[in-house]
Parts: C-alpha cells; sequence; structure tokens
C-alpha cells in the first residue's frame, strides 16, 4: 500500500510487458485491463475511464505506426480504397503482393460478398478462398465472407447474450478475458489458431458453466 493505496504488482508488470508487444492483441488485453479495472465504478467514471483507455490506446497505435513505419502504408492507402470501394464496389488488387494489409484484406473479401446477395446472407461457407493464402485478419469480417449476415447475426447475439449475463453477474475476471477476446477479433483471427482457440474455449466454458448456475440457458 501507498498513499492509502494498493498496488497491483503483477498488474503493472503486465501492462510494462504489454508495452514491447507490438500487436493488435495487446491493445485488446490493455483494453480489457481498462474495463476490468473501470468495472467497479459508477458508469459515469467508467465512461471516462474507458474513453482515456481508449484515447491512450489509439495514441499508443500512432506512436508505433509512426516510428517503425510499419503498417504506414496501410492507414495511406485507406482513404483511396474507402472512395473505390463507394464507387465501385470493390478495390484494385495487386495479386503478387504477398501481404495487402487488413483494409485491404476487409476491403477484398467485402467485395467479393457484394457480388450477389446469396453470399451476403450465407457467405461462400466455411474455409471458402477469399483471395490470399493466409487467414483474413479480422475474426468478424472472415465469419462473415463464411457465414454471411446470417452467421454474424448469430456470433453477435452470443456476444450481446454473454455481455448482458456478464454484466448483471459483475464477475470482472470473466468480463475482462471476454472483453479481450471479442476485442482481438476486430484485428486478429484467435478462432483459427490453436492456442488461442483453446483458450477461448475454456473462458467461453467458464461462462456458461456460470450461466447454469444461476439458472439460465447454455447458449454454447
Amino acid at each position: 500500500k501507498a498513499a492509502g493505496r494498493t498496488i497491483n504488482l503483477p498488474l503493472i508488470g503486465v501492462t510494462a510487458f504489454l508495452f514491447f508487444c507490438f500487436s493488435p492483441g495487446t491493445l485488446a488485453a490493455f483494453l480489457a485491463l481498462v474495463v476490468v479495472y473501470s468495472w467497479k465504478h459508477p458508469w459515469k467514471k467508467r465512461l471516462t475511464l474507458w474513453a482515456v483507455g481508449a484515447a491512450v490506446a489509439a495514441g499508443y497505435t500512432a506512436f508505433y505506426v509512426l516510428s517503425t513505419g510499419y503498417h504506414l502504408g496501410e492507414f495511406q492507402a485507406l482513404p483511396s480504397q474507402i472512395q473505390e470501394m463507394m464507387s465501385s464496389g470493390k478495390v484494385t488488387q495487386d495479386w503478387f503482393q504477398g501481404d495487402v494489409g487488413r483494409f485491404m484484406m476487409w476491403f477484398m473479401a467485402i467485395s467479393k460478398l457484394l457480388q450477389h446477395w446469396g453470399y451476403v446472407l450465407f457467405g461462400y461457407g466455411p474455409g471458402a478462398f477469399w483471395g490470399r493464402q493466409y487467414p483474413i485478419h479480422g475474426e468478424y469480417v472472415s465469419i462473415l465472407f463464411n457465414y454471411g449476415l446470417v452467421g454474424l447475426v448469430i456470433l453477435m447475439g452470443y456476444i450481446v447474450s454473454t455481455w448482458r449475463f456478464l454484466a448483471k453477474k459483475g464477475d470482472t475476471i470473466l468480463i475482462g478475458m471476454f472483453a479481450a477476446i471479442c476485442l482481438d477479433m476486430v484485428g486478429n483471427f484467435p478462432l483459427q489458431i490453436a492456442t488461442t482457440a483453446a483458450m477461448i474455449c475454456v473462458i467461453c466454458g467458464l461462462i456458461e458453466r456460470e450461466r447454469l448456475k444461476h439458472g439460465g440457458l447454455p447458449v454454447l
């Protein structure tokens, strides 16, 4: 304890370690820590802490991109990609470029979906080829491409119902773990990597066990 406050050394250590891990997963973990820390506070202060956490995450991302130059081209090309996508429904692709960047991946997948209403609703099916030999770096876009709006709505329904349950129960550990999963799925593909997928299965299993304990029906 110092000045009437408890110092959480493991939390400080984890936060310091995350500073050197350049990945969207880093931002997901950091924001999950913000959610855990702020959860017991009143709503007004909670939203303030979330806003501060989001600002720190955005600043960290900008510092990383600008100082290293890595991913800088993706952000520079984004305005023209958005304009091309809105005007033509697709983006120009360089088939010989190895890594096209996350924004281009998402636009490529979505442009293929827009070719027919059936693809928009039901997707191309599990494991379908989206344009490159590596996964789409974004689990939500990947699910949309493979299973269409039907699959994405089912996933979002599970996420919303689980958030409502966890918020009512107030288990900050499960809230933090689930927040990390949902945030990491924005820019990564944790469901398609054995190690992270196994952890996600364990976390969701723990959530479902708590749901059963409180008289709810299992979702999984």
